[in-house]
C-alpha cells in the first residue's frame, strides 16, 4: 500500500531473477568503474549478483524516499489552508527530513512591486544570521521595485539579540511558479558544513515541489483578500445609498 500510495511501484522490480536485468545493471556498474588500465593498474574485484542487487536496491530506496517526500508535499496541495498555514506546513515537513535552524521563503507579489520575507526557526538562532539571510533573499531581487517594499514576518520561533553567531552553512532554491520566478527558500545553520550533498538534493526535490503549492497558496489568498475587498465595497456603497434614501424628503403625490 505505501508503493502505491507514493507512486513507487513504479521503481519495483517483479521478477528479481531477470538475467537481461542482471546484465543491464552489470553493463552500468562497468562503465561507471575506473578502467583497469589507468595509474592504479590494480585489478578490479569481480562484480556478483549480490553486488548488483544491494546497488539496485540502494537506488530504490532512494527513489522510494524522493517519493515519499514528494507525495507529502502534494497532500498540503489538496489541503484548505491560508498563506502562513502553508508554509508553516512546509517547513515542519522539511525539519523531518533535514536538520537546519533557519529557514527563511521570499515570495514576490504578483506585479513584484512588493516582497514578503518568512522566517521559521527550528532553533535559536542570532540576529546576525537573520540579516545575513535577508540580505540573500533581496539579493534575488535586487533589479525589481520589489526590494522597495520589503515586509518581514517570523512563523516560528525566537531570535536571540545577544548571540554573535553567524551563517555558516546555507541550501538555497529557486521557487518557480507557473513558468515564473516567485521567490527563494533557504535553510541555513551556524554549524560548518552541515548539510550534505544528499541533503543539497532532498532540498532540490522537496522545494521544487514545493513552489507549486506555495504559488497555490499565494493566489489563493490573494484572492481571499480580493474577495474581502470586493465585500467591504458593496457594504460601504450599500450604506452611503442607504444614507441618501433617508436624507431624501418624502413627496406628497
Amino acid at each position: 500500500f505505501w508503493g502505491l500510495a507514493t507512486g513507487a511501484d513504479e521503481y519495483i522490480v517483479k521478477d528479481c531473477e531477470d538475467d537481461q536485468l542482471l546484465e543491464t545493471v552489470r553493463r552500468i556498474l562497468e562503465q561507471e568503474l575506473p578502467h583497469a588500465a589507468q595509474a592504479t593498474e590494480r585489478k578490479l574485484r569481480e562484480v556478483s549478483t549480490v553486488d548488483l542487487l544491494s546497488h539496485a536496491n540502494n537506488l530504490l530506496d532512494q527513489q522510494l524516499y524522493q517519493s515519499t517526500i514528494t507525495n507529502r508535499i502534494n497532500q498540503l496541495a489538496r489541503s484548505i489552508q491560508n498563506f502562513e498555514e502553508t508554509l508553516i506546513s512546509v517547513f515542519e515537513l522539511l525539519s523531518r527530513i533535514l536538520t537546519f535552524q533557519l529557514g527563511a521563503i521570499s515570495v514576490a507579489g504578483s506585479q513584484h512591486t512588493r516582497l514578503r520575507i518568512y522566517f521559521y526557526l527550528s532553533d535559536v538562532v542570532s540576529a546576525h544570521m537573520i540579516e545575513q539571510v535577508k540580505l540573500l533573499l533581496l539579493s534575488e531581487f535586487s533589479r525589481t521595485p520589489a526590494v522597495q517594499h520589503v515586509e518581514t514576518f517570523f512563523l516560528h520561533g525566537t531570535v536571540d539579540a545577544e548571540s554573535d553567531w553567524e551563517l555558516k552553512s546555507l541550501c538555497e532554491n529557486a521557487l518557480i511558479g507557473r513558468n515564473k520566478k516567485i521567490g527563494a527558500i533557504l535553510l541555513g545553520d551556524s554549524r560548518k558544513g552541515r548539510f550534505s550533498d544528499a541533503d543539497r538534493e532532498t532540498f532540490r526535490i522537496a522545494s521544487t515541489e514545493a513552489a507549486v503549492v506555495i504559488d497555490n497558496a499565494r493566489l489563493y489568498d490573494d484572492n481571499a483578500r480580493i474577495h474581502a475587498e470586493l465585500e467591504r465595497e458593496l457594504r460601504r456603497a450599500h450604506d452611503i445609498l442607504s444614507l441618501i434614501h433617508i436624507s431624501e424628503p418624502t413627496r406628497p403625490y
